[in-house]
């Protein structure tokens, strides 16, 4: 996640990331990522991760699009920004959604890109199967499977015990100690909880029809930015669904989601395409 303002009075941003802010500040295939984009722009970027991603210390812990969203208001206070627009990928538009529910005088506008679907039967197995090998071998059991793991390929997921979280678990000592700590049932029980709350929502992960209407009274402007190509876990109905039921909404351009290997070619389009958002959403 990267919180990001830009240099001019007036301007602010805030970046919302699918996972941990490498996903948009690591150079892949050689060129730079988002965030170095936002910068060229003039905006001063900040990248804090999202929970249980990247370098967050939070213990384990039931997790839900709601919390994201209050972790985020508590970073954009500690940072001193009191308005931002937003922009979010993938699974952070449930995160950025939250927040322009939680505190809606805080959000400027919001640009959603590849915004995850609803509903994925992949994500409810690996949580499950996760839960299941947790209840029978054990917190530490669990672990040490993961550190021995490679990271699930497409079509593994739904057979292979995984971390539905990321990949923080196994690298994390004092979030692995702390999931060590916990009685397998209660451990099992938070993964559980976890997948019923960051897994429902008939528009997003997270958000329903009532959620939208709601929304739709705020006066935020809202753009959505489609996965293209599309992919199972980013197909165009949700962006196309999710944007109907948001009044005002534009549907821009689609792009590849980063790190994938089609987005490189298409970054700097991409970048352009944010950069032109952000400045008419002022």
């Amino acid at each position: 996640m990267a919180l990001v303002r830009q240099a001019r009075p007036g301007k602010r941003c805030c970046w919302c990331t699918a996972a941990s802010s490498t996903r948009w500040t690591a150079r892949g295939s050689g060129a730079p990522g988002v965030v170095s984009d936002l910068v060229a722009a003039g905006y001063r970027v900040l990248t804090p991760d999202r929970r249980f991603h990247g370098r967050t210390m939070a213990p384990f812990a039931a997790h839900s699009w709601a919390r994201e969203a209050s972790d985020l208001l508590a970073v954009l206070g500690h940072a001193g920004l009191e308005r931002v627009h937003v922009v979010a990928g993938s699974n952070g538009c449930s995160a950025a959604l939250r927040l322009a529910l939680l505190a809606p005088k805080t959000v400027a506008s919001l640009a959603l890109c590849w915004p995850a679907a609803p509903r994925d039967e992949a994500l409810d197995a690996a949580f499950e199967l996760s839960a299941g090998a947790v209840e029978r071998q054990g917190p530490a059991a669990y672990l040490a499977a993961l550190r021995d793991m490679s990271i699930p390929r497409p079509g593994e997921i739904e057979t292979r015990p995984v971390f539905p979280w990321g990949l923080t678990l196994p690298r994390d000592d004092a979030l692995a100690a702390s999931f060590c700590a916990l009685p397998s049932g209660e451990a099992a029980r938070i993964m559980r909880e976890t997948a019923r709350s960051l897994l429902q929502g008939t528009l997003l992960r997270g958000l329903d029809e009532h959620d939208a209407t709601v929304l739709s009274r705020q006066d935020i402007p809202i753009a959505v930015l489609p996965a293209e190509p599309e992919n199972p876990c980013h197909p165009l109905a949700t962006a196309q669904s999710l944007a109907a039921a948001l009044p005002g909404c534009r549907l821009l351009p689609g792009y590849p989601e980063p790190p994938t290997p089609l987005f490189p070619a298409r970054r700097a389009e991409f970048a352009a395409t944010l950069a032109g958002w952000l400045a008419n959403a002022c």
